[in-house]
């Protein structure tokens, strides 16, 4: 993904020349092909992820129709966001999601680098640890476990993943980081693009692994069948809503993604290419969105695992899906680390010498996520987080208020009564989001960490950790 931004700097450089010293400028197609194609395939690569791994486990939980209902309400909310955004950048003839902040306000400034720092740090751990869980299984399915009920290389089977990690990370990733340049890392887009097609693919056409047998159910006490029926239905949904959210959380990469386009065209031309080429890949994001949720959901008896890859039977397509997980991952996390990484200074502007801080932040930065993937290898609780706070932020309620203040505060003519609402619905549904997932996310993590029994009044709750049927308790008081 690739956000204009820059840091919060005085002194005697122009804010043109940081934001071309730091690299986060439009990335441009390359040559020898229509720049409409190249775009297309840029805005892809930022709006295609591995939260698509996660949705058949979402829709296991919450029920097919349903699952995938919420996608759809979901992706409609965040597309109503992304035009207000790209009005909102029109209207101020920038592509720069910091000047719009800058626009609104010193307050909305640091909301938005504060946001764009934790969405996309947060992204880079949630790619170390599906890079590290995918190792760790090709090095099982070699072999390094040995016949069942035996172990042949126990200890490579037990660190196989975080050795291959750290190997990936000092080989391909920790250099490709320091680049100043995202126009240097958008070379590979199209292979990216091509790559998360190949995995769609295999999760519809592989043979799924038998599922283990599930743990019989207890019956609820009566006295609380209300209560745990409530949350049986309840919580699985509020729980895959900020996954979900999270895999559309995209907006801030179409206006630098569409700069080349407006360079390309009258601004009349580019208004009406830039419009089919965001309402293209919007939709073809939601297509593999969801040809993933269904086809794992489908496909994978049982509960699915948290990356929908590991519910299949290892075979030569699987591990070149694998394989070709691994490498989008290694390829993506320099573009979201260098926009991490740039609102970082923009936040730290005033403390930290940019140029000569930059491969310092960058190796302390790279190491940091390394042991955080590690120490807390919960992808699904990461996506989780990420889509209850800095998600629900970018997508629908910064968005908002920056149309609500530079466009329809400045608008000469009265706005219609459906421009006004429009977005005063969709910080609504932000706050709703926020309010509901935060707390929930909140628990999720806490009984993952910290499973302690206590006394207490039983009562199933199924379907609510990545454990089939695991049992909650509440304190009585």
């Amino acid at each position: 993904m690739a956000t204009a931004s820059t840091a919060k700097a005085g002194g005697a450089e122009s804010e043109e020349e940081l934001l071309v010293e730091h690299g986060h400028t439009a990335t441009k197609p390359r040559s020898g092909g229509p720049a409409w194609l190249g775009c297309a395939f840029n805005l892809l690569n930022g709006t295609l992820g591995p939260g698509m791994l996660v949705l058949p486990l979402a829709f296991h939980r919450t029920g097919l129709a349903l699952g995938a209902l919420l996608v759809v309400v979901i992706w409609c909310f965040s597309y109503l966001a992304l035009l207000l955004l790209l009005e909102t950048c029109a209207r101020m003839h920038t592509s720069s999601l910091v000047m719009l902040g800058r626009m609104h306000g010193a307050v909305m400034s640091t909301v938005i680098d504060g946001s764009v720092l934790l969405y996309f740090y947060g992204t880079c751990i949630s790619y170390l640890i599906l890079i590290e869980g995918t190792f760790a299984t090709l090095v099982r399915q070699l072999g390094a476990e040995g016949p069942p009920g035996a172990s042949s290389h126990p200890w490579l089977a037990a660190h196989g993943g975080t050795m291959l990690l750290s190997g990936c990370a000092a080989a391909v990733i920790l250099p490709l980081s320091c680049s100043r340049s995202i126009e240097k890392l958008g070379g590979c887009s199209s292979l990216i693009v091509v790559l998360y097609g190949f995995i769609t693919l295999i999760v519809w056409s592989s043979p799924a692994s038998a599922p283990a047998e599930p743990p019989a159910l207890a019956a609820a006490p009566s006295c609380l069948s209300a209560h745990a029926c409530a949350v049986h239905h309840g919580w699985p949904i509020v729980r895959a809503m900020p996954t979900i959210a999270y895999c559309f959380s995209s907006q801030a990469v179409y206006p630098p993604g569409l700069e080349a386009i407006r360079a390309q065209h009258s601004a009349a031309v580019a208004r009406k290419v830039s419009r089919r080429i965001t309402d293209g890949t919007f939709s073809l994001t939601l297509f593999l969105y969801l040809a993933v949720g269904v086809g794992g959901f489908v496909a994978v008896p049982g509960t699915p695992p948290t990356n929908v890859l590991n519910g299949y039977t290892a075979a030569p397509p699987l591990v070149l899906a694998q394989l070709s997980l691994i490498c989008a991952l290694s390829i993506s996390y320099p573009v979201m680390f260098v926009v991490a990484r740039a609102h970082f200074f923009s936040l730290a502007a005033s403390r930290l010498d940019i140029v000569r801080h930059h491969r310092r932040v960058t190796f302390v930065g790279v190491c940091l996520s390394i042991i955080v993937a590690v120490g807390f290898p919960e992808v699904e609780s990461v996506l989780g987080l990420l889509g209850a706070t800095s998600s629900v932020s970018l997508s629908f309620i910064i968005p908002a208020m920056l149309y609500q203040k530079l466009v329809l505060a400045s608008a000469a003519p009265q706005p219609s009564h459906y421009a006004r609402w429009v977005p005063k619905l969709l910080i609504g549904v932000g706050l709703v989001v926020a309010a509901l997932s935060i707390p929930v996310q909140a628990y999720e993590m806490e009984q993952q960490s910290h499973r302690v029994a206590s006394p207490s009044l039983h009562v199933f709750f199924p379907e609510v950790s990545d454990i089939p049927d695991v049992e909650f308790s509440f304190q009585l008081q």
